[in-house]
């Protein structure tokens, strides 16, 4: 990891200079490769983490201490800040239904234990891997960490207890963060700066069909997280396959990209709390 200011948290610092670093854009590009790698060759994932509440949900069956129930999911994630009480319980019934939990017991739903199955927690390390990757070559990690097999335990553990401390990897960049809230929303500002990084220009193609089909969402979904980066004034689309980037979504989303790179590097090493 890089060294640190005085002034303000090592993961800004890391952050501020990992995007100054001659290799940034191909950890762009090696970031964008995993993940699309990951949603091409793991379907499954498509319906049970596809935004952050989804995520949140999942995340506090591997990290909550077992036996764990849906009563202790929803304390874990608060009064609807991240996911409903209705909307964790039906994404529980769907990841049973998928074979990625399974629970018995108490006749009241809310208080049966839910346990990860294999299923989930194999693939919630192969999307881990996917996610920090590029970081942990950009920054110069330990890549044996990215071979645990507890690896998503691990590195959830540290992302739940830092959205326990209030900490947001959003605060910088708020508009990219509105768009990371929606089904694969971090996945389409990825894919824009990949385009941008190998375009080397602000207009890039972009295909909605194709964006659907490789992340498991509906085009009218894609015509959405359009539509919300047209409403923030990011984007332009100029003809039916081209989009115009504005500066302020390059800038924004290559900090967001090195914010990533420096927490995810941070977690793989068993620090990320200490670096905020």
């Amino acid at each position: 990891m890089y060294s640190t200011f005085d002034d303000v948290p090592a993961y800004k610092a890391t952050a501020l200079a990992l995007e100054q670093s001659p290799a940034f854009d191909d950890a762009v590009m090696a970031f964008a490769s995993d993940l699309r790698g990951f949603y091409s060759n793991y379907r499954d994932a498509a319906p049970i983490f596809s935004d952050v509440g989804q995520l949140a949900i999942v995340s506090s069956l591997i990290v909550l201490p077992s036996p764990v129930a849906e009563a202790d999911i929803c304390r874990l994630l608060g009064a609807g800040a991240l996911a409903s009480r209705r909307r964790i319980g039906n994404h529980i019934v769907k990841l049973e239904r998928l074979g990625f939990v399974h629970r018995a017991g108490a006749a009241d739903r809310r208080r049966r234990p839910v346990a990860p199955t294999p299923k989930l927690e194999a693939l919630l390390n192969r999307w881990v891997r996917a996610l920090s990757g590029a970081a942990a070559s950009l920054c110069g990690g330990d890549r044996a960490a990215l071979e645990r097999t507890d690896l998503a335990r691990f590195y959830l553990q540290q992302v739940m207890a830092s959205h326990q401390k209030g900490f947001s990897a959003f605060a910088d960049v708020p508009a990219i963060g509105r768009l990371a809230a929606l089904s694969r929303g971090h996945a389409f500002v990825l894919e824009l700066l990949r385009a941008a990084v190998q375009s080397q220009s602000l207009e890039i193609r972009f295909s909605r069909r194709e964006f659907a089909k490789l992340y498991g969402v509906s085009r009218t979904h894609v015509i959405d997280l359009l539509a919300e980066c047209e409403r923030a004034r990011l984007i332009t689309q100029s003809r039916a396959r081209t989009l115009l980037l504005s500066p302020i979504f390059i800038s924004d989303a290559r900090r967001w990209a090195a914010i990533n790179f420096a927490l995810a590097a941070a977690a793989l090493q068993g620090r990320l709390l200490t670096a905020l």
